[in-house]
Order: C-alpha cells, then sequence, then structure tokens
C-alpha cells in the first residue's frame, strides 16, 4: 500500500482555506439605529422607551441601551406608564414587569382586541385610553383584572385624548371636553371658558397646570379645567403642542413638526429649544432623568443635560431599523437614505451611524421618506417620494438644500450615470414623468422626456445613454438625451428594474429575470439560469463582476451571468433586501427592518 504525506505548510494552508471559507459571511452593521421611539416610562435609575421594534431600557440616563422585551404580535409600542413597582407598555396588547423590565407578562386579561392610545395613573389605579372601544379600563390591582370605565359622554362623540392630574381624569372628545374625579363613575364637562366648536388634540398635566392643544391654539388651566387662558405666545401660528413634562420651574412640550419648546413662566409664554434636532417630528414624549431630559422622535431618542445647548441623538443600543433605499460614498464616509428616517453617515464602515437631516424640509415638514442617494462631483442629491423634491448637501450631508423650491411635485427620484451626469425624474399633477439632465455644474437643468413612463434606472456605455422603465421598455440616446429609441427587451411585459455596465455589455434586472446584451440594445439574451429567484431588483457591477439582488438573496457571477453562485450566507432567512453598494472593502446591503449588512468583496472576488 502505497503511503501519501503531505507537508504540514500545505496541510495548515488546506485547512485555513476550509475553515475560512466556511467562516465567510455577512454580518450587521450597528445601525442605522432610531427609529420611531417613544412613549417613555421611568422606575427607579431606568428609563424605559417603546418603539416599533419592541421595549428598550437604560440605565445611564439614556446613553445605551439594551433591548428588554421582545413583544409578541404587533411590537409596535403605543402608550407607556409605570405605578409603585409596576411599569406598564400597550401595543396590540397590554404588558407589565415587576422586576425592573427583566421578564414581562401579558396582563390584557378582559380588554378587547384594540389600538390602546395612552395609559394613565391616578394613586393606585392605571387606566387604558381604548381607541375602538371609544372609552377606558381600569385595573386596581396593577392589570391583574381590568373593568370598563363608564362613558360620560354621547355615543356620537369619538375620545381623542386623555390626561391625569391629581385626582381627576380627563376625557377630550371631538366635542368636548370632560373630567371625572371618582375614577371614572360620574362626568362633567369642563370647557365653558374655551373657544366654541374648539377641537382638543393633545391634553397634558403639568403639575398643577393642565394644557390642551386645540384647533384655536393651546390653553393652560391652573384650577383643573374649569377655566382657561391662552398659552401660545412665541409659538408658530397653528402649532399644535402634543408632549409636555417639567424640570424644576422650567416646563417643555413637544411639537409635531418643530421641535421642542419650553416656558420659564409656567406656560404663558415659549421659546424654542430645538438646536439639534433640526425638523424631526417630536411628539412622542419625554422622559426626566435627574437634570437630563430625552425627548421621542421618528428617528430615535436625543437627549440634553443642564450643561448641553443642544440635543444629541443617544440611540446606541436601540435596533428599531428602517428599509434603507440607498447608499452614496462621501468624502469621508457613507451615507444612506432611508424610507421614513431620512439620511445618516457613517465614517467607520457602519460601526456607528448618525442621522444628518438638517434642510430635508418642505413647508415646514421633516422630508423624511427618501427614495434614492446619489454623489455627484463631491456632492450628495437624494430624491424623496411623497414629499416631491430633490435636495442637495455639499458638505458631506451636514445641510440639505431644495433644488426645487416653491414646485409642486409628487414625487421625485434622482441617478448619477458614471459619475460625470445626473438625471432628476420629477412627477407632475398631471403624472407626466419630467427627466431633467445636467453635466454642469448643476444650475442649468434640460427636460429631456416628458412622457407616462417611469424611470428606474439609467446607464452610460461609450457614447450611448439607456434607461429603464416598465413593460420590458429600455431607452438608447446616442446624442446626450436629446432623443430617445426603444431597444425594449422581446416578449418582456414587466418592469426593467436595474441596468449595469461591465466593458462592451449592458445587462438588464427585470421583475421576470436578467438579461445581457452585447450589441447596445439590438438584441437580449436571458441569464437567469443559477437564479432561484427571478424577481433581480438591483444589478451591481464591480470590475468584471456582477452582483444580482433578488427576492432569494445576493448572488454573483464572474462570466457574464454563465453561471450563478450564492453569496449570502449570513443574511437574516426571509428578509428582503431592498439595495446593494460596494465600497473598496465591503459589499453592503440593505435589509428591510433590519439595517445594513456588510461582507468583505475578498471573500468574494479576486
Amino acid at each position: 500500500m502505497k503511503q501519501y504525506f503531505f507537508p504540514r505548510s500545505l496541510l495548515a494552508l488546506g485547512l485555513i482555506l476550509i475553515f475560512s471559507g466556511a467562516s465567510a459571511q455577512w454580518v450587521q452593521t450597528n445601525g442605522p439605529l432610531g427609529g420611531s421611539v417613544g412613549p417613555f416610562a421611568v422606575s427607579g435609575n431606568k428609563v424605559f422607551a417603546g418603539t416599533t421594534n419592541g421595549i428598550f431600557s437604560s440605565a445611564d440616563h439614556g446613553l445605551s441601551w439594551i433591548k428588554s422585551a421582545q413583544l409578541q404580535g404587533n411590537r409596535y409600542v403605543t402608550a407607556m406608564a409605570s405605578l409603585a413597582d409596576a411599569v406598564f407598555a400597550a401595543a396590540d396588547s397590554v404588558y407589565r414587569t415587576t422586576d425592573n423590565g427583566t421578564s414581562w407578562q401579558n396582563i390584557t386579561n378582559g380588554l378587547p382586541a384594540d389600538y390602546h392610545y395612552a395609559l394613565l395613573t391616578i394613586d393606585n389605579t392605571v387606566f387604558i385610553q381604548e381607541i375602538y372601544a371609544n372609552t377606558f379600563y381600569s385595573s386596581i390591582d396593577k392589570g391583574a383584572s381590568w373593568k370598563v370605565v363608564k362613558k360620560g359622554w354621547a355615543a356620537g362623540e369619538q375620545l381623542q385624548a386623555s390626561a391625569a392630574m391629581g385626582k381627576y381624569l380627563f376625557a377630550a372628545t371631538d366635542v368636548s371636553l370632560y373630567r371625572s374625579s371618582d375614577n371614572g363613575l360620574t362626568w362633567s364637562k369642563t370647557m365653558d371658558s374655551l373657544p366654541k366648536s374648539v377641537n382638543v388634540i393633545a391634553l397634558g398635566a403639568v403639575g398643577s397646570r393642565l394644557f390642551a392643544s386645540t384647533n384655536f391654539g393651546v390653553f393652560v388651566s391652573l384650577d383643573s379645567g374649569k377655566l382657561w387662558s391662552p398659552s401660545a405666545q412665541g409659538l408658530p401660528a397653528g402649532q399644535y403642542l402634543l408632549s409636555f413634562t417639567n424640570i424644576g420651574t422650567v416646563i417643555f412640550a413637544a411639537s409635531h413638526d418643530n421641535g421642542v419648546f419650553a416656558s420659564t413662566d409656567l406656560g404663558q409664554s415659549w421659546v424654542s429649544v430645538s438646536k439639534g434636532l433640526a425638523t424631526v417630528d417630536a411628539r412622542y414624549g419625554f422622559a426626566v432623568m435627574d437634570t437630563d431630559l430625552l425627548v421621542g422622535t421618528d428617528i430615535g431618542v436625543f437627549r440634553a443635560t443642564k450643561t448641553s445647548d443642544k440635543w444629541t441623538f443617544s440611540n446606541s443600543g436601540i435596533v428599531n431599523y428602517t428599509p434603507v433605499s440607498a447608499f452614496a460614498k462621501t468624502a469621508e464616509g457613507l451615507a444612506v437614505s432611508t424610507r421614513g428616517r431620512g439620511i445618516y453617515l457613517t465614517f467607520t464602515d457602519g460601526d456607528q451611524w448618525v442621522p444628518s437631516n438638517t434642510g430635508l424640509s418642505r413647508d415646514g415638514r421633516f422630508v423624511s421618506e427618501l427614495i434614492n442617494l446619489i454623489e455627484y462631483k463631491g456632492a450628495l442629491f437624494t430624491a424623496s417620494t411623497y414629499e416631491g423634491s430633490v435636495f442637495r448637501s455639499t458638505n458631506g450631508g451636514s445641510n440639505w438644500t431644495d433644488l426645487f423650491p416653491g414646485r409642486t411635485i409628487n414625487s421625485s427620484d434622482i441617478f448619477t450615470v458614471g459619475g460625470t451626469k445626473v438625471f432628476i425624474n420629477l412627477t407632475d399633477s398631471l403624472s407626466l414623468n419630467n427627466i431633467f439632465y445636467s453635466d454642469g455644474d448643476l444650475k442649468l437643468w434640460s427636460q429631456i422626456y416628458p412622457g407616462s413612463q417611469s424611470i428606474f434606472a439609467f446607464a452610460e456605455m461609450g457614447s450611448s445613454l439607456f434607461a429603464a422603465s416598465s413593460y420590458g421598455l429600455v431607452f438608447r440616446s446616442t446624442d446626450g438625451g436629446s432623443h430617445w429609441k426603444i431597444v425594449n427587451i422581446p416578449n418582456l411585459t414587466s418592469y426593467v428594474l436595474s441596468l449595469a455596465v461591465i466593458g462592451n455589455t449592458l445587462f438588464a434586472g427585470t421583475q421576470d429575470g436578467a438579461f445581457v446584451s452585447t450589441d447596445e440594445g439590438a438584441s437580449w439574451k436571458e441569464i437567469s439560469a443559477g437564479l432561484t429567484d427571478k424577481n433581480v431588483s438591483k444589478l451591481l457591477a464591480v470590475g468584471t463582476n456582477l452582483f444580482a439582488l433578488t427576492l432569494d438573496g445576493v448572488f454573483l457571477t464572474k462570466d457574464n451571468g454563465a453561471n450563478w453562485i450564492n453569496v449570502s450566507n449570513g443574511l437574516p432567512a426571509g428578509a428582503p433586501l431592498s439595495v446593494l453598494y460596494a465600497s473598496p472593502t465591503y459589499l453592503f446591503a440593505g435589509v428591510n427592518f433590519k439595517g445594513v449588512w456588510k461582507r468583505p468583496l475578498s471573500e468574494m472576488i479576486n
């Protein structure tokens, strides 16, 4: 019998290759963190935050957070409260912890399946406001049992706001304002000095002061709701204040679209204290920890201290992701746009993320729903879907400027081609898609395509420009976009979602597979063999390698589509992927509601 001996160096090399291959996979970056955070509840030295992804807690005044409860079913926490050693949280069910967040019990016992709007406490009684039941339920045994509270309003009135102050429980309907001093056994109207036809949007109690935010402005009562006086000096016209708290004699109030206001004269006048908050929606509630103040917003927690002059983003550990729509490089790192939370930046390949939304506003509203993000000649551009405009940043995302102020736009998108041209797709009130093009300093835009077809991607190959559209349509221009002709993919009726170029070869990703053309679109060949899913939403060329994003994950071809391999090892199973981006070192992927993931390119390509 022959015996074979291998040098130890070769054996070691083989083991290294085996195990490095086995461990090669995607890893999750640390964000973008935040998302909708609030309401809060404070118990002892801990603050609890309700989010769209369960409950988080902090023992260091919001500097860092840990997951406290992964709720079942709908994890969107809408209300929180504390009573003695118990903390309550409401989502589609009601939960309670009595061990400082170590464990949570479902205490929905007897409550209807409903949307829980508010949790309130008076002495040893906890109340929960039910939206569809249009009333309160109360518990005197910390949620072990519940009973319905008698309504004090007519059947046609809709309960829409509530508050507790001292012994009083307040209920605002779309018609009137009511007060009970016996835990809801009896009710009386308490709005005689408010304007007629008043609609109370929100209520908030601070000490002995009750605030009402209405369609006529903000009012304050010093006698438990009997008499009311205006409390709107210093506020923008029509401003609603939706959450209230205080630190000492300073009262703070959060708004829907103008950040936080403060009053040092017990609510007679207000000043904005929103430095660092940009135009985020800050209506999600406050938490006070000694002299530190936390506010919940639609992009996360912001924190202010007694010695600080601005709010700081404080979401370390809050895994509450939002869908990522696009990536773009910056001079010092990477930027991402999201579908609902604006822009985030990282300078550490995803180890840390910070929001960057100053100037992303239209008509006073935060423009958060972003469909695309590009880099062009050192500037960043992002486009919104519903707020309808395009914004530019010339300082790495620190500040943004609206490129089309005053123009009514239904939706927009933006593309860059080869880093030398920019295309903007604006949909107007007539649902026409108007394509604007610039290759200079972006001061002069030429309209090159008014039509009804949506454009999903652009590509440049030699002197030709290509645009991808619906129903299998691909357009080609050989004169810089002045004229276009159809070079469609035959027999394809679905959307062409992505284009990519390697040398003189054009690739198209569609809802029905991947295609290739070697003659500038004159003819096409399907190259989907090896793809386990044919919905190819994104193609990305990296050198001579082509990545494809599908519902089954990320695939790679090194031979122009003749063979595909699945390179999704480590990505969350079943989680939809939204976008791909390649830096010199990593391939990044946006995973819906699970943040940004990355994998070294060296593991996949030569």
